[in-house]
C-alpha cells in the first residue's frame, strides 16, 4: 500500500512539474503542443477559417501538414481567475487579392 501511495505521489509530482513548464512556456507567448495538441489546434484553425470574411485567410493555410508552422506563428496570452485559466490565441492572417 505504501509503494502504491509513493508511486501515486511520484506521478502527481511529475504532472505538476509538466504543468509548471507548460505555464512558463505559455507565459513567454508560445503555444505548447502539450496543452493544445495538433488535432485540436487544426480544428480550432478550421473553425476560424470558416468565420473569416472573403478577404482574409490564415497565413499558413488550413492544411494539417502545415500545423507545425502555426505553433511558431501563434502568440498566446494567458488570462486567469481563481476558477479558470484561458488561453487567448493571436492567429496571423493575410489578405487575399480577389479577382
Amino acid at each position: 500500500m505504501i509503494r502504491a501511495l509513493e508511486y501515486a505521489l511520484l506521478q502527481l509530482t511529475h504532472q505538476v512539474d509538466e504543468l509548471l513548464m507548460d505555464v512558463q512556456y505559455t507565459l513567454s507567448g508560445k503555444l505548447p503542443i502539450t496543452n493544445v495538441g495538433p488535432n485540436v489546434l487544426y480544428s480550432i484553425l478550421r473553425n476560424i477559417s470558416l468565420c473569416l470574411s472573403e478577404n482574409y485567410e490564415l497565413i499558413s493555410g488550413t492544411k494539417f501538414d502545415n500545423i507545425h508552422l502555426h505553433y511558431e506563428l501563434i502568440n498566446v496570452t494567458v488570462v486567469y481567475t481563481a476558477h479558470s485559466i484561458k488561453l487567448i490565441l493571436e492567429v496571423t492572417l493575410k489578405t487575399v487579392t480577389l479577382r
